[in-house]
């Protein structure tokens, strides 16, 4: 009696319609793709490295009121320095008189009547110029207002840099620009850079997925779908931007996250679908029950990754929506290819997914990595010509290794890698399995306590944000920064707003309240006043500068705008009636602190709560879901002591290129919980899935944890090996927000595919027993949407498949 084909859930109705009608799934994707990226390209995109608050904390409110009423005042610092002239001198003089008149030149892009040099302020001020001399008598500072707000500014510095540019020839001097716009610029740039370096990441990863498959076309596969879900994520954030401003470092999240979750969950289901076909069943088969299991776990996955992500929409900053809003429409995108576009790719490309180096694909292999080596500079040429001889020569050398050793005609790589020791049943991965089990309460208690020992420098973090100090030594900016704050008193690239408002600033306790504040100031041995008082036409605002000493964002910057707040400006206007905010770069370093310590609780509890809510309904148990939330929180305290050691303490080596600063990035560690909870999840769902069907069919805890982890072991190692690669790659770049991201995404990846997944889940798993599924009674009614929910046969059934539903 023929034994009926099981019926088919909702992903394998999706994946088996989408491989019964391939090219009409195809044309769907493709049609997709050319309008979002005919629109996003026609459209293009508003980006900007602007941070902004969509609450109203004191400094946003403060850019507000003098925007509106000023419009954004930017102004630029030329530092003009000689080793042979002093800047009494008469030919310093000349030099910076003939620089201020050629930016006077421009009064549609900066603002003559706000353009000063040292010797302007010296007849008007006597004595107030000292500030604009450096400590050596050799440098001195132009100020000039560019126009236009932080994301229009573009015209103005280029106006600048051309007026600027013929004085550079004069080799007796050096000129150096600093300011607010300048360092939006290099940061822009050194994203831009970092982005460009990850193209080094997809060789990296194309050997570790080709040492995985043992086949060139099995591994392509996967970096399609990481790379596709990419372009239409970058265009939907594209048009997005068009109704809301995003910022620029939006698409380096989306590339990075892309690249990992892209790659991984097609890993998942070729994986599955190669198995299925090794055990004889068909193609059209092998994708239905591959997307009835391993696409279904990925679209569980893909869902808690969604929710972590989503978290940081609740952040109201623009910086934060804007990485939960990209991250997550990259995974949404990888989701739906890797459930409806790749069973498409399967269904067509049918055995061929097996090749390994047939001659067509060898040649182009050859042509194109050849071509590589020309064209790429520096380290990218030694990736690729290694990429070359992995997609050459490697499969070859494996199957004569395998003939030799075992004195026989050596099996296809790709059936080799798929029955190699970590599979079988007395393999490496089913014996850690067991040795682990056999002493859980040891390995159980051990594992826990090296991650905790490593999460022990988080209690030393030190949050800040990045001011230019943080950029490459080749950028000018930083070079301007480290004169200014070396060789002037105060710095001049820390500005900061102070925005008085009343019914009437005229008024003589307002005026009063204003010249005791000046007079405190200046009494003040780190803080200037850098701008006079001026009063708005209908008398209700008055807004004057202070400059800070330091980088703006340096803890000593920040220290000065709470002595302004808190001490200065209450003892000055207690009794005047006026309202008095605090404004400026540094004033929105200390809001944005604030805003991440008040949200981080709620984003935790988001997060963790729905999480739960998803993984209990997805096991059936509300053991796993508590177990797995305690496993990556170890993981992610983890990789944050490594990040605080590496980062805060300088514990790298030099070799690795991190250098030490003072403080880490203040989005970072609610920016990094949500990802890395997201991503460990993905191993989770995967492992404890293939556990749960085997316990279904076995009730036999210990030999369903060895089958879990050695029926996952090859295809898990190689994912977290690829996303080690991805957050590597991005490690390596030249912002140091992107290193700490990078190194602190890469360093629990591995944790979490090593330590928790090799010891830690199933020595809990053996200590817990058959309590690790239990669900009250009073759950049951919750709905099943138990991951390997139909009960596929082992052996191979008819061809064709169950259910039906097309796309």
């Amino acid at each position: 009696m023929t034994e009926p084909t099981p019926k088919l859930g909702l992903t394998g109705r999706a994946s088996a319609a989408s491989a019964r009608h391939p090219w009409r799934t195809i044309a769907i994707w493709v049609v997709l793709a050319a309008a979002l990226m005919g629109a996003s390209g026609a459209m293009g995109g508003v980006f900007t490295t602007d941070i902004s608050f969509t609450s109203k904390p004191e400094s946003q409110r403060s850019r507000d009121i003098l925007k509106e009423w000023q419009g954004e005042p930017l102004f630029e610092s030329l530092v003009v320095s000689s080793e042979k002239y002093a800047v009494k001198s008469p030919e310093f003089q000349k030099f910076v008189t003939e620089i201020t008149a050629a930016l006077r030149q421009h009064p549609n892009h900066i603002d003559p009547t706000q353009t000063s040099n040292v010797y302007e302020l010296a007849a008007v001020q006597p004595g107030a110029e000292l500030a604009l001399i450096s400590k050596d008598g050799h440098a001195t500072l132009v100020n000039a207002r560019v126009l236009g707000d932080v994301d229009t500014a573009v015209e103005s510095v280029a106006a600048l840099d051309g007026a600027v540019e013929p004085f550079r020839a004069n080799k007796d001097f050096t000129i150096l620009r600093g300011g607010f716009i300048s360092a939006n610029e290099a940061f822009t740039t050194a994203s831009e850079v970092d982005l460009k370096s990850e193209q080094y990441v997809l060789p990296i990863a194309m050997v570790i997925l080709i040492i995985v498959f043992g086949a060139l076309v099995a591994a392509l596969a996967p970096m399609f779908i990481g790379v596709f879900a990419i372009m239409l994520a970058i265009a939907s954030v594209t048009l997005i931007s068009q109704i809301s401003p995003l910022s620029i470092f939006v698409t380096n999240v989306v590339t990075m996250i892309g690249l990992a979750v892209g790659i991984d969950y097609a890993l998942f289901t070729i994986a599955r679908y190669r198995e299925q076909r090794h055990a004889g069943f068909d193609v059209e088969r092998s994708i239905a029950i591959a997307g009835d299991t391993a696409s279904r776990a990925v679209v569980f996955s893909g869902a808690t990754v969604v929710i972590a992500l989503s978290g940081l929409i609740l952040v109201p900053n623009t910086i934060f929506r804007a990485f939960g809003i990209g991250s997550s429409i990259v995974v949404i995108f990888a989701v739906l290819a890797t459930l409806t576009l790749l069973p498409a790719a399967l269904r067509l490309l049918g055995d061929r997914i097996e090749d390994v180096h047939p001659a067509q694909w060898q040649r182009l292999a050859a042509l194109a990595t050849a071509a590589g080596v020309i064209v790429v500079p520096g380290p990218g040429r030694g990736v690729l010509a290694g990429v070359t001889f992995a997609v050459l020569f490697l499969p070859a050398i494996a199957r004569g290794v395998m003939r030799v050793a075992g004195g026989r005609r050596a099996a296809p790589v790709a059936t080799l890698h798929m029955s190699a020791n970590g599979n079988g049943e007395n393999g490496f991965w089913a014996g850690t399995a067991r040795f682990v089990m056999r002493n859980a309460p040891v390995m159980a208690t051990g594992s826990a306590m090296l991650l905790i020992v490593l999460a022990v420098p988080y209690a030393k973090i030190h949050l800040g944000s990045s001011g230019p100090s943080a950029l490459p030594e080749d950028y000018e900016v930083k070079q301007a920064f480290e004169v200014l704050n070396e060789k002037f008193v105060p710095g001049f690239l820390a500005p900061t707003d102070i925005v008085i408002l009343a019914p009437d600033v005229k008024a003589p306790a307002i005026q009063q309240a204003i010249l005791a504040f000046q007079q405190r100031v200046s009494q003040d041995p780190e803080i200037r006043l850098s701008r006079p008082p001026v009063a708005s036409d209908d008398a209700t605002r008055t807004a004057l500068g202070v400059a800070l000493t330091g980088d703006l964002a340096s803890e000593q910057a920040q220290n000065q705008v709470k002595r302004l707040r808190e001490d200065i400006i209450p003892a000055a206007f207690s009794q005047s009636g006026a309202e008095v905010l605090v404004g400026g770069t540094t004033a929105i370093n200390i809001d944005l602190f604030a805003q991440v310590k008040q949200y981080t609780p709620i984003v935790f509890a988001y997060v963790l709560g729905l999480s739960f809510i998803l993984l209990m309904l997805v096991f059936r148990s509300i053991v796993v879901p508590i177990k797995s939330i305690i496993m990556n929180l170890l993981s992610v305290g983890a990789a944050y002591g490594v990040l605080i050691a590496v980062f805060q303490w300088g514990w790298a080596p030099s070799f690795m290129g991190f250098g030490k600063v003072d403080a880490i990035e203040a989005w970072l560690p609610l920016m990094m919980f949500t990802i890395l909870f997201g991503l460990s999840m993905d191993y989770h769902v995967f492992l404890i899935s293939r556990i749960r069907e085997r316990y279904d069919e076995t009730h036999q805890n210990t030999e369903s944890v060895a089958f879990g982890l050695r029926s996952t072991a090859n295809i898990i190692t190689g994912a977290a090996a690829i996303m080690v690669a991805v957050f590597g790659g991005f490690a390596l770049g030249d912002l140091v927000m992107f290193q700490q991201m990078g190194l602190g995404l890469a360093v629990a990846v591995f944790l979490d595919a090593t330590i928790v997944r090799t010891v830690l889940v199933p020595a809990t798993m053996r200590l817990l027993g058959d309590t690790n599924w239990y669900l009250p009674a009073w759950l049951h009614w919750l709905p099943d949407l138990r991951v390997e929910q139909s009960p596929h046969a082992s052996k191979p059934m008819a061809s064709g498949v169950a259910g039906d539903g097309g796309v």
